[in-house]
């Protein structure tokens, strides 16, 4: 059985009802659906600005967040190593038996793990007995647990992937000061997704400085992959000029659309009962971004 499942609406409403019972909730799905129509729509009036601030300290805000983004979101990264793939005929994950370290910079709940296991899933990858350190960093990582640790990597995952070889930290990282982080060891792949609204600011040396640092923190053949919003071109090419300088190369640019409903259909107990079509109550279907995948030369 495969540990996420594919239609990530489902995934989540079978999540929701196994957390509104442990909590000894006596509201239905529907209700707890319902009352979550006034949040949604805020969230969704609160990431228009080019600059985004949102509180994400609210339970409710945050799986909002989910049911609108965790079915475009999963896939950013699922996509990058893919690419990876394409371009070197080695996959990371099958050409080393040593233990991979992975980074996944401002990831909030963190849909990236969905996006690596479905990729490990499909090649077989899971049975390669490598330890696989993930460490997730975010300004707001404390504020996210409840949701990361209940929807993303609750309980009966968490035992299923540590089982594996997998192990998860989590660490505040705010680049607007120097960073820390989490153990010396290098990394084998940093993912930045979208989130350049969050962090980057091409006049702040503190940021490039901490973007360096990272960037001094990725093995020899190890990669950076950097995707966001496709309006967020130029931006991320700002990022992307910096690497450039820190021995990295560019294995791939593009700029595409991608479905995500396919996998992900609408169940009718969403569309009656919190994507009802109104304004800011629209479930999001197409992820149009820009992928980048850099490499780490000697």
């Amino acid at each position: 059985m495969k540990i996420f499942q594919e239609n990530l609406y489902e995934q989540l409403i079978e999540d929701l009802s196994l957390y509104l019972k442990l909590e000894g909730s006596n509201v239905s799905i529907e209700e707890f659906l319902i009352s979550l129509q006034s949040t949604q729509r805020d969230l969704w009036h609160s990431l228009q600005p080019s600059s985004v601030s949102v509180d994400y300290s609210e339970f409710k805000t945050q799986l909002c967040y989910l049911f609108r983004y965790l079915i475009i979101y999963w896939e950013n990264i699922y996509s990058g190593l893919s690419k990876i793939d394409e371009h070197r005929k080695d996959n990371l994950f099958s050409k080393t038996a040593k233990n991979l370290r992975i980074g996944l910079f401002f990831c909030g709940p963190a849909p990236e793990i969905i996006g690596i296991i479905n990729y490990m899933e499909e090649r077989n990858l899971l049975v390669n007995n490598q330890s696989i350190e993930i460490d997730m960093y975010d300004q707001y990582i404390n504020q996210w647990r409840l949701v990361r640790n209940n929807f993303i990597i609750n309980s009966p995952r968490l035992k299923r992937l540590s089982a594996l070889g997998f192990n998860f930290n989590s660490r505040k990282i705010d680049f607007s000061s120097p960073i820390t982080l989490a153990n010396p060891s290098k990394y084998s792949i940093c993912c930045f997704q979208n989130c350049i609204n969050e962090f980057w600011d091409r006049n702040s040396r503190i940021i490039a400085s901490n973007l360096r640092k990272v960037a001094s923190e990725i093995d020899i053949g190890g990669y950076i992959i950097l995707t966001d919003r496709h309006y967020l071109q130029a931006k991320g090419k700002e990022i992307i000029a910096i690497l450039l300088e820190q021995n990295f190369n560019l294995l791939y640019f593009d700029v595409d659309e991608i479905d995500c409903s396919r996998k992900s259909r609408i169940p009718g107990i969403l569309s009656q009962n919190l994507f009802i079509g109104s304004d800011g109550l629209k479930a999001t279907k197409f992820n149009r971004r820009f992928l980048c995948i850099l490499e780490k030369d000697a």
